[in-house]
């Protein structure tokens, strides 16, 4: 949990950075404070995410589900225990949750980056894959 909460702090300080509203200079000024946070020799967010006790086990739990779930839906509309005409939705809904997937990763790859632009970078791939699932706009 701990690690989820490191995870969305780093989201939400670099949100800012790829909202399509945000305030000119506010994309390099947070590169600017990765790029003295790093030169500086801070503790890279990689030395806190080692300090807690939630691993790597939810992300990978989570993403092993949804490989499963979408396995066993084209499984279910092969064997055809699920119509043929609901392959659109389940691809959507697949797409959907891979996704998500992708948002969880990259959100778990912030809390573990070895410096902090490498932290900013993922944290955008993050925000990015929420906005996605947000917007509706999955493909």
């Amino acid at each position: 949990m701990r690690m989820i909460i490191a995870a969305l702090a780093a989201l939400s300080l670099s949100a800012c950075a790829v909202a399509p509203t945000a305030p000119p200079g506010t994309a390099s000024t947070i590169d600017a404070a990765a790029t003295i946070a790093d030169a500086t020799n801070l503790p890279p967010p990689v030395t806190v995410a080692d300090r807690t006790t939630l691993d790597e086990t939810a992300a990978i739990a989570f993403e092993s589900t949804v490989t499963v779930v979408a396995d066993l839906a084209t499984l279910a509309v092969k064997t055809g225990r699920v119509p043929t005409a609901k392959l659109p939705e389940l691809r959507e809904r697949v797409a959907w949750a891979r996704t998500a997937v992708g948002a969880v990763r990259a959100a778990y790859d912030t809390g573990n980056a070895a410096s902090y632009r490498a932290a900013v970078t993922s944290a955008r791939q993050a925000i990015a894959g929420v906005q996605t699932l947000v917007s509706g706009d999955v493909r």
